[in-house]
């Protein structure tokens, strides 16, 4: 079996994790500013993990170069809170990096990372091979062989991240996908579904999308989406999204409660259209074509989810969490109220149900201890 070592990297605040495929789980420390990780101490990886921490190596085109072929680096940055709710995974869309949630398009908002760790709640990010922040680079190593790569792997590597910063024996969570970070979050799911306490879909993309389109509208769709730079993460809209989440049952997603935000104003302006950046099919006809689908798909992906909660025509083009920051914090906060509400009331009515199984033992215990009496009075008389 290929032999993996995934070195786990965090910023102020947060752990410092580096994480071997068998038989142990090794722990350092971080200072405030990100100092080298000198040693991994892995049973099987050490010779592998030990070296220069990534932040302190010139990057490539693709992100971190892997120590060796058995070692690969994956980011991902939390909150350091501790609590008893669900953590909160806030999942990009195609070819950004964690650090999305992170930023708003207006400086004076709160940042969604921000919003959801002042509500008190623990929160990660994370960076996946092939995504770029500006002219920064990821900072995950391109997976081996990147053209293959899949919302499945994509699923697979968060889950791997989160295996190794989980807080308790029993971990559950709060999904946030924008974007192509819809379908990871449900392909999550639907492979680890006993972990997942909560989604909260930002205009997510659907493989409903499609049905609206023809085919030569959709084939224009993923060569816009196509990435403009070595080594960029690719949507795989035709070949990837739309079997692999027509393959997910309904069965396969656990009903939990879910928040759907779809924005309300088309991704591109006439002005952007008009400004010749875009390649020329990029017409005001094609992108009203992109617009009545996503109008028509978005609430089919709601209907998948029973008791979802639809949130339609926000006053956002597609980065909802950018311009309207707000309305994504108070939906992420708003199930975790819902899920300890919930498991509130799932305490009071057990320890209820205890106080009345203990009352009635007690009882029977009395009654039982109190019969005989009667029945040796009547013996005597």
């Amino acid at each position: 079996m290929f032999l993996w070592c995934v070195l786990l990297l965090f910023v102020p605040f947060s752990e410092s994790i580096a994480v071997c495929p068998s038989p142990s789980v090794c722990v350092t420390t971080t200072s405030f500013y990100a100092q080298p990780v000198t040693d991994c101490l892995c049973d099987q990886c050490e010779s592998s993990c030990s070296g220069t921490h990534p932040c302190n190596l010139t990057r490539s085109m693709c992100g971190p170069p892997s120590l060796n072929n058995s070692c690969r680096y994956l980011y991902m940055t939390c909150s350091s809170l501790s609590t008893d709710a669900p953590t909160v995974v806030l999942v990009t869309g195609q070819g950004e990096r964690g650090d999305n949630w992170m930023i708003t398009a207006d400086p004076s908002l709160q940042s969604v990372f921000d919003g959801v760790k002042e509500a008190g709640l623990r929160v990660c990010v994370y960076d996946r091979p092939g995504t770029r922040t500006g002219e920064e680079t990821s900072r995950s190593s391109p997976q081996p062989s990147s053209l293959s790569v899949t919302i499945r792997e994509s699923a697979r590597d968060l889950h791997t991240l989160l295996n190794a910063t989980k807080k308790s024996s029993s971990p559950s969570y709060i999904l946030v996908g924008h974007s192509l970070g819809g379908p990871i979050i449900r392909q999550y799911a639907a492979m680890y579904p006993q972990e997942v306490a909560g989604f909260v879909f930002v205009d997510a993309l659907s493989e409903d999308l499609g049905d609206y389109l023809e085919e030569t509208d959709v084939a224009y769709f993923e060569q816009l989406n196509e990435p403009t730079v070595p080594c960029g993460e690719r949507t795989l809209y035709s070949s990837v999204v739309v079997p692999v989440m027509r393959s997910i049952r309904n069965t396969d997603i656990p009903r939990v409660p879910t928040i759907v935000l779809s924005a309300g104003i088309p991704f591109l302006t006439s002005e952007q259209i008009d400004s010749g950046v875009f390649p020329p099919y990029i017409t005001q006809d094609f992108v009203d074509k992109i617009w009545r689908a996503q109008l028509a798909a978005q609430p089919r992906l709601a209907l998948k989810f029973p008791g979802a909660k639809h949130l339609m025509d926000i006053n956002s083009t597609h980065y909802i969490h950018l311009y309207q920051p707000k309305i994504v914090i108070d939906s992420i906060t708003g199930i975790a109220r819902q899920l300890s509400v919930t498991t509130t009331a799932d305490t009071t009515t057990l320890t209820i149900l205890s106080v009345f199984f203990i009352l009635g033992i007690v009882g029977c215990s009395l009654f039982l201890l109190l019969l005989p009496l009667p029945l040796s009075r009547v013996k005597r008389s």
